[in-house]
């Protein structure tokens, strides 16, 4: 297990994961006492190599009740975890990278904290965050845990990782390196959990409300009306190496920018 997070390299700017790395090796090594495992329900996506990382950390420090991955295009969760959370032993529900919408049910049938793993920072919820960050020349960007509510990415914020955005950056290199960095954040996240039983937040809040994809498939819309430095932003904002985008309109008809070529 390891080996995974060393893979994943410290680059010489990113804060706290030095420690990370440190808590980890201890605790793998024996020399972090753990004093019981706390149970959880664990929401993966389906991506192989993130799913399969946190599942294996994960259990090192939880007894996982219940552990569902999901594709982007599922809705619904599998009835194994209503299943588990049935049984009121549930301390904790960790949804790490599910695209799934978790139920007001499952959520208050923890006994202690149900968190999500957000993979931008507060200042952008929701759907289309890495475009939008680089529509605004953020410098920085970021991943979140936090606590769930029924909406979308508006529970109270308990710790936030950034990593600067570096002038290289498209919306899908800057969210892949955000995937990794929120697989540090889950270690990091679960450990203390595990030590103390609990995380105060962090004191950083929600920038806005959550944005949808609806409303990020409009602003992916290049008016006739817009400057040309305007256009050349969101196209640099939001061309993707598997998706199409942005989009124009004519006559009523959309039209969509092939995915950029590597």
């Amino acid at each position: 297990m390891i080996s995974r997070v060393v893979e994943l390299g410290r680059p010489t700017w990113a804060p706290g994961i030095e420690a990370v790395l440190s808590r980890v090796r201890r605790l793998v090594e024996g020399d972090v006492p753990i004093v019981s495992k706390a149970t959880c329900i664990l929401l993966l996506n389906d991506d192989e190599y993130l799913a399969n990382a946190a599942e294996d950390y994960c259990s090192t420090l939880y007894r996982i009740l219940c552990a569902s991955r999901s594709k982007r295009s599922v809705r619904q969760l599998p009835a194994e975890v209503f299943e588990a959370a049935a049984t009121g032993k549930v301390d904790y529900v960790f949804n790490f990278l599910s695209a799934v919408k978790v139920p007001e049910d499952i959520l208050d049938s923890t006994n202690k904290l149900a968190l999500n793993f957000h993979p931008a920072p507060p200042e952008y919820p929701g759907v289309g965050c890495a475009s939008y960050a680089l529509f605004d020349r953020a410098e920085t960007y970021g991943v979140v845990a936090h606590r769930m509510e029924k909406t979308y990415d508006s529970g109270e914020i308990l710790k936030v990782l950034r990593f600067p955005i570096t002038p290289g950056d498209y919306c899908d290199t800057l969210f892949d390196r955000a995937l990794n960095y929120t697989l540090l954040l889950f270690y990091e996240v679960c450990y203390e959990l595990a030590q103390h039983g609990k995380l105060d937040p962090c004191g950083e809040e929600w920038a806005r409300q959550p944005g949808t994809r609806k409303e990020f498939e409009e602003w992916m819309v290049i008016r006739f009306s817009d400057s040309e430095e305007l256009a050349e932003r969101k196209i640099l904002a939001t061309q993707h190496n598997r998706f199409a985008g942005p989009y124009v309109e004519f006559m009523g008809r959309r039209f969509a920018m092939p995915p950029r070529e590597k």
